[in-house]
């Protein structure tokens, strides 16, 4: 099985089959772990035992990569914020907090070997209602809503 992207120039090997594995089955399922967002290309190459080749196009698929979950706590918070991105893992992210008028707060972005649980200190951020937004690499951005009251 081949693909590519859009972007690709290329296809590249996804996956191997022997042939044992299709020994009286009429269809074959493979599942993409990692799709990009967009236009992707897929063939299907049999090989048969004289070394010619078949290739059967199974045209462009467009992916509309799902959105994983994301979680904070404590809501409200007071001095911190803790984001579970574990659904990102081995993803590099950018983000930032928003106020509810727009001002950006504050930002950063984390590599591909980030921790699961992503620790933010708000002691700079006064009481009121913000979105923080996880921008994670080939993915859409992601925005929750969360209070801080440091009073509460």
């Amino acid at each position: 099985i081949k693909y590519s992207s859009e972007e690709a120039e290329e296809m590249e090997t996804l996956a191997i089959v022997p042939a044992e594995e299709f020994e009286g089955v009429g269809s074959y399922e493979y599942l993409h772990d990692d799709p990009v967002y967009g236009i992707n290309f897929y063939q299907v190459v049999v090989q048969f035992e004289d070394g010619t080749e078949n290739y059967q196009m199974y045209g462009d698929i467009m992916f509309d990569l799902k959105t994983g979950t994301i979680q904070v706590s404590p809501n409200p918070a007071t001095d911190y914020l803790k984001v579970d991105i574990s659904s990102y893992m081995d993803k590099s992210m950018d983000y930032f907090i928003q106020s509810i008028d727009g001002t950006i707060k504050q930002k950063g972005r984390l590599e591909s070997n980030h921790e699961d649980i992503l620790k933010l200190d708000l002691s700079n951020i006064r009481n009121g209602i913000y979105i923080i937004y996880m921008k994670p690499e080939n993915r859409r951005a992601v925005g929750i809503k969360f209070v801080i009251a440091k009073d509460y």
